[in-house]
């Protein structure tokens, strides 16, 4: 079968499914985009091999569409356009498309601009980047070798991290870098070691040996000694381990220290567990996508009690730590409280949601203490109520 993958953006319906019919005959995988907000969407989650693209489209001109594209992926843009006057597709290839097609356009000729550029993706994966000792795009230049980076023939000052950095990002030209290819906090916690080892393997080395933690942790993030760790996950073969089993805040506070660390702007890197997208009637949603287990715990909760399916006794049960335990093996603290800190003694960390949910009158709270570990438990213990 066919690898490629191709991301159809068309508003006509009746040519975005004879060029998908037409790839599905040819054994294409394929994606779709009625408009350019969703065409830029799937380009920047999917990274699709190549993009077929009309210009005339509801919400914005395809022409920025491709510019849009062009500010992190060199992706091959087929453009099929109505527009076939020269005017038209010179902006379109100035602004960074590979091809272009005119609309009414034979299947025959669709697939033999496919083939071609297929055949120009494999030459280019054959020379790969990384193996390269001079990287040269338009008006930049890093030299591998010299461990030198120029702009217009100008040397750039750069720091060593931003220098690893400019290295990480040539060395995968075409490629999308994105939190957004993760599927959990997990997974997004375990990407971001690897590349951070990557960046600067140095750094990471000495906090390894150093047993790393964050201000205010209990337990050691980093460490050479994987026994130290409750859970530990290598760092690809390092040597070198991290803590995996943490809550979607930890991973937070986790990655967060660790790019102040490697001297690298946190500002972007900003999470809030109750602004993560999230529908309680789409079961697809409760196991998919970076949806932290304590903002499902928090929704189920919610819902719950808003169907009147969860009674008194169980809230209360819920407010110990064993009863919670029992349910969620990897939780060290009661699910429910009565107020934002703990009810286990005189801590005044805040291990409760700011959102109180009101229950007969009453204000309860939610623990944010929750572990990836225990996705399936909580989802199982919601539908065991429905």
């Amino acid at each position: 079968m066919n690898k490629s993958l191709i991301l159809v953006v068309e508003d006509d319906t009746s040519v975005r499914n004879l060029i998908t019919t037409t790839l599905k005959a040819h054994e294409y995988r394929y994606l779709t985009a009625p408009n350019g907000q969703s065409a830029i969407l799937e380009a920047s989650s999917h990274n699709p091999d190549i993009v077929l693209l009309d210009l005339g489209l509801p919400d914005m001109d395809g022409v920025e569409i491709i510019k849009k594209i062009r500010t992190w992926s060199n992706m091959p843009i087929i453009v099929i356009s109505a527009r076939s006057e020269d005017t038209d597709k010179i902006d379109a290839l100035d602004a960074g498309a590979d091809d272009y097609l005119t609309k009414p356009f034979s299947v025959e000729e669709l697939l033999a601009r496919l083939r071609v550029t297929q055949r120009r993706l494999s030459m280019m994966q054959n020379v790969s980047p990384a193996e390269t000792v001079v990287f040269v795009n338009g008006k930049l230049r890093v030299d591998y070798v010299a461990g030198c980076a120029y702009l217009n023939e100008e040397e750039l000052h750069l720091t060593p991290i931003e220098y690893k950095l400019l290295c990480l990002l040539t060395r995968n030209i075409g490629k999308v870098l994105t939190h957004t290819k993760v599927s959990s906090w997990a997974d997004l916690l375990a990407k971001t070691m690897n590349t951070a080892f990557d960046l600067d393997a140095e750094t990471i080395t000495d906090l390894a040996t150093k047993d790393y933690s964050i201000p205010y942790a209990t337990r050691i993030y980093i460490s050479n000694d994987e026994r130290k760790i409750r859970k530990p996950k290598q760092i690809d073969n390092s040597g070198i381990y991290f803590e995996a089993n943490l809550s979607a805040n930890g991973i937070i506070s986790f990655i967060k220290d660790l790019l102040a660390k490697l001297q690298l702007d946190t500002d972007d890197f900003s999470f809030s567990l109750s602004e993560v997208p999230f529908d309680i009637d789409n079961e697809d949603t409760w196991a998919e996508g970076l949806i932290p287990v304590a903002k499902l715990f928090y929704n189920f909760v919610e819902n719950l009690v808003e169907k009147g399916l969860i009674d008194s006794a169980e809230l209360e049960n819920l407010k110990t730590k064993e009863y919670t335990k029992n349910l969620f093996q990897a939780t060290d603290y009661p699910a429910i409280a009565n107020s934002r800190t703990d009810n286990m003694g005189n801590s005044l960390q805040k291990r409760y949601r700011a959102k109180a949910i009101n229950f007969n009158g009453t204000d309860i709270y939610v623990s944010t203490q929750f572990f990836d570990s225990d996705r399936d438990a909580v989802i199982d213990w919601y539908r065991s109520h429905l």
